[in-house]
């Protein structure tokens, strides 16, 4: 009788479990923001990469970054952050640990400036509503 016991508690205990996976999967997409995503594909663009997030600074969780890379066989490799897939930075990366970093540095700047740009134009938007009027005249 003790063993029924046990095996009905464990078969509610999973019943309850696969349920509540169920209706948290139903409960829409889950989106996490904040994220730096290193897709590249060599030792220098991981070393890019790495340097990127060292630098970067900021405690904002509205979008997603995205680093990139492309190989170039005659030239190195080309490096391209997006912000939530918006084109943000693109430039050549040579093999020399002083330009990666100095790259790195420089695609945070232009990130930054980009995030920037952003936010000044949404509070632009936003000061400039018009709350009077149907918006025709």
């Amino acid at each position: 009788m003790k063993n029924n016991t046990s095996i009905t508690v464990i078969l509610f205990f999973v019943l309850m479990f696969l349920s509540t996976q169920i209706l948290w999967a139903q409960s829409g997409d889950v989106e996490i923001d904040g994220l730096i995503i290193d897709q590249t594909k060599s030792k220098m663009g991981h070393d890019f990469a790495s340097n990127f997030s060292l630098f970067w600074e900021t405690a904002a969780t509205e979008y997603n970054i995205v680093i990139d890379e492309q190989s170039d066989f005659r030239a190195g490799s080309w490096v391209s952050i997006e912000i939530n897939g918006n084109l943000v930075f693109k430039a050549l990366l040579k093999p020399n640990v002083e330009q990666i970093e100095s790259l790195a540095k420089e695609a945070v700047a232009d990130s930054s400036k980009y995030l920037a740009r952003q936010n000044e134009a949404i509070r632009n938007l936003e000061q400039d509503k018009d709350m009077m009027g149907n918006g025709i005249q």
